[in-house]
């Protein structure tokens, strides 16, 4: 292989490694910005994407083109799998069909824009060609279509193989991203320029350059996930479709029967419900459930002196905090007068202390923004066991978290 075709070998793998690297750097901060920048930035890749796929390649070896192009391809797939990984289906579903409104109008508006360039009174600084505006529709369609099912077989391939491979993420997460990249090669490709006298030679580059930027992108995520997410864990990652499966159904039968009114969080019956089928889950699933108890500091107190008005917007506020800190995969209830529980499916014990700890923090950043100091503020302890590792029982299971709270409690407010 020459030595410029090493160079551009070397280019594009610093140009996937900042792609990749921004992209996670995004979804780390997801915590304090939410995930709305790291759509933008997958959104924003679209054009330059297609421009580059209708523009720039380099010649490895006779026939074989690969564009740079490729790179923010792999982005689109890179993003729904980590996002599917680490957060759950309705934040991937908001992230697909932003991508599909977002390639589609992107090729819309450009087709548009090419107008401005054949009317008499144009002036083209750049002499920029009109082709680059104007996208063959067939093209457009091909690649919009492809994307749709890029994005759901990367889902539906991943947990496949997540299965086979349990306690594994490199092999899931690269068959995956590889197996899409072929897949949207051929389709794109066939759907594009079959009949093409250039067909079998554009099928072949991208089967070569998708694919080995998958691998690339793969190693990635992995990287990512194992060292500095903070969700990460040695155990099998959490099975996303079946701990959302049940919950969705419940969800769409939302009221009063499951929430409790004062925090809105579920009740103490959907608790009881719930708990036993998330172990179940864990069992069939071999993956992890860690159960948190927050109990409220000093409730008593504060009904005694500034009365039950004040309790019960203290409870509101350590559920409404609550609320916000967990993830919409996780389960969050009022149990008792002034106890929480939350039921944390594919985590460990690291993970509910982390969770509390930024409950903790969250309520003493409340006071502080408040214009003037309450005269009371709510402070809570916790206590978490993980299953199956310290219990074998939802009884148990409880018995042990609730016991840890206390434990906490005795030791001083705002305590674990």
């Amino acid at each position: 292989m020459s030595d410029a075709a090493l160079y551009n070998i070397a280019l594009m793998m610093l140009e996937a490694f900042l792609v990749g690297t921004l992209l996670v750097v995004l979804f780390r901060l997801r915590s304090r910005f939410g995930l709305s920048p790291l759509y933008i930035a997958i959104g924003s890749f679209q054009y330059l994407q297609i421009v580059l796929a209708i523009s720039i390649y380099v010649e490895f070896a006779p026939g074989i083109l690969i564009g740079p192009g490729f790179v923010l391809f792999m982005s689109a797939p890179f993003a729904i799998l980590l996002v599917y990984i680490r957060e759950d289906i309705a934040e991937t579903s908001s992230l697909i069909l932003g991508l599909v409104f977002a390639n589609a109008a992107l090729g819309l508006l450009s087709t548009l824009f090419a107008y401005h360039l054949d009317g008499s009174l144009a002036r083209n600084f750049l002499s920029l060609p009109t082709a680059l505006f104007r996208l063959n529709v067939r093209v457009m369609l091909a690649g919009t279509g492809a994307l749709i099912l890029d994005a759901v077989l990367v889902i539906i391939i991943f947990e496949t193989l997540a299965r086979v491979f349990r306690r594994k993420l490199l092999l899931p997460a690269m068959g995956s991203l590889v197996a899409v990249a072929g897949f949207d090669s051929l389709v794109f490709v066939t759907g594009g320029f079959l009949g093409s006298p250039e067909y079998l030679h554009l099928l072949q580059s991208n089967l070569m350059g998708k694919t080995g930027l998958a691998a690339f992108f793969s190693i990635i995520l992995v990287i990512y996930l194992r060292y500095f997410d903070e969700r990460t864990e040695a155990g099998p990652r959490r099975d996303v479709f079946e701990i959302l499966s049940y919950r969705q159904k419940y969800e769409e039968l939302k009221g009063e029967v499951i929430r409790d009114p004062l925090t809105g969080l579920y009740n103490r019956r959907f608790f009881d419900e719930q708990l036993p089928l998330a172990l179940a889950m864990a069992q069939r699933a071999d993956h992890r459930v860690t159960l948190m108890i927050i109990d409220l500091d000093g409730l008593k107190e504060i009904n005694d002196r500034y009365g039950h008005p004040d309790g019960d917007r203290a409870i509101a506020t350590v559920g409404e905090v609550v609320g916000e800190i967990v993830r919409t995969s996780d389960i969050p209830c009022r149990v008792g007068g002034d106890e929480f529980a939350v039921i944390l499916p594919g985590t460990s014990r690291d993970v509910a202390g982390r969770v509390h700890g930024r409950v903790v923090d969250r309520l003493r950043e409340r006071s502080e923004e408040l214009d003037e100091t309450p005269r009371w503020w709510p402070s809570v302890s916790g206590g978490w066991a993980a299953y199956p590792a310290e219990a074998s029982s939802p009884e148990e299971l409880y018995r042990l978290a609730d016991e840890r709270m206390y434990e906490g409690k005795a030791q001083g407010r705002a305590r674990s």
